[in-house]
């Protein structure tokens, strides 16, 4: 019998048999297939990390320049999102990794790590700030007790930030403090609104700031014309602002400008009331011979710092002042102010408006 007659298959050289051949190729298949379903599964887990709310809540302060690593990694850190590698390379396979907006963002339990993507993409910010008003000459014991109150920085820490420091060097009211020197008297008095965020120090500069706004550059220049420092008009302000109505500014600031030219005590209710924590329309006689560094009765000059915060009417009374003959005044019940040119006149408007 020939070859090509024999029944059985010749197996050249390099050729796996048939029955060999088919099991490689299930495995190969069943290898596939396995690869196949696992990367649908990850697929799937990578996609229930991304797009699955996370139950989130709360607030968050995005800082500029901050990059989107520092983010994911901050928001994994704080519990938010689940993975912020991952929320990572979905941003920057997708190309959105580069215009993330600084600001403060609110979240909500519906959120997926890529729908707080979107919202910072799209600088959708929430305002968490809150309005805050400081009334004119206002002290800062009292400024800090409604910045207390409002939530925003405690009272100890405002007061620790409100003395001068390297960090108000910029402002050029402030050119001729000393630091560790109290600003009483440059915290200028407005309604603000300030972000639970924001620090002690953050807190005084704006105040000072809107001082030098305020207070221009035209008023700052007529203060150095006058041989003035900026401390010294605000000190004689704010007693100007707790001693009379606005209408009657200029004359009152006259009144006590002359009374220092000629070397007269001024001789100030405010003050007294100022050391002695107490707000009375007429202090006793016991009250005025109380000695203390801010009693004007007793020293000469202006008192050794401001007993307020004035606001801009009382600083340019202080600054552009009547003039007029006056070196006293009172005020009648119906709060009008009489004006005096010597004591004798003085005591005689006492007797007809007071006694």
């Amino acid at each position: 019998m020939s070859d090509k007659d024999d029944p059985r298959t010749t197996i050249k050289d390099g050729e796996q048999p048939r029955s060999t051949r088919r099991p490689i190729r299930i495995i190969i298949a069943v290898l596939l297939l396995g690869l196949v379903a696992a990367g649908v599964v990850g697929a799937v887990a990578v996609r229930a990390r991304l797009f699955t709310p996370v139950g989130a809540t709360g607030e968050f302060v995005l800082e500029r320049g901050r990059s989107l690593r520092y983010i994911a990694g901050h928001l994994e850190q704080l519990g938010k999102i689940p993975d912020g590698d991952l929320l990572v390379m979905y941003a920057r396979l997708a190309r959105r990794s580069a215009s993330i907006q600084a600001g403060t963002y609110a979240l909500d339990e519906t959120m997926t790590p890529v729908s707080m993507l979107d919202m910072m993409i799209r600088g959708e910010t929430v305002d968490l700030s809150r309005p805050v008003t400081i009334p004119e000459g206002w002290r800062i014991t009292q400024i800090a007790a409604r910045l207390e109150a409002a939530g925003i920085v405690t009272a100890d820490q405002f007061e620790a930030a409100a003395t001068m420091r390297e960090a108000y060097r910029d402002v050029e009211s402030l050119a001729d403090l000393p630091d560790g020197i109290t600003l009483e008297g440059f915290l200028f008095p407005e309604t603000y609104r300030f972000n639970p965020e924001s620090g002690a120090e953050e807190v005084v500069l704006r105040m000072l700031r809107m001082f030098e706004t305020r207070v221009n550059e035209e008023l700052r220049e007529k203060v150095a014309e006058q041989g003035r420092t900026m401390r010294d008009v605000v000190n004689l302000a704010a007693i100007v602002q707790a001693e009379s109505p606005v209408r009657d500014m200029p004359e009152i600031a006259g009144v006590f400008w002359s009374r220092l030219r000629i070397g007269m005590r001024l001789e100030s209710d405010a003050t007294v009331n100022y050391f002695l924590g107490t707000s009375k329309l007429q202090p006793t006689l016991a009250d005025i011979r109380v000695r203390d560094p801010y009693n004007t009765y007793l020293n000469a000059g202006l008192p050794p710092g401001p007993i307020g915060n004035p606001g801009i009417d009382a600083i340019r009374a202080a600054i552009e002042p009547a003039e007029h003959e006056y070196l006293f005044f009172l005020h009648k019940p119906t709060l009008e102010t009489v004006f005096s040119r010597n004591f004798t006149e003085h005591l005689a408007a006492k007797a007809r408006y007071l006694d």
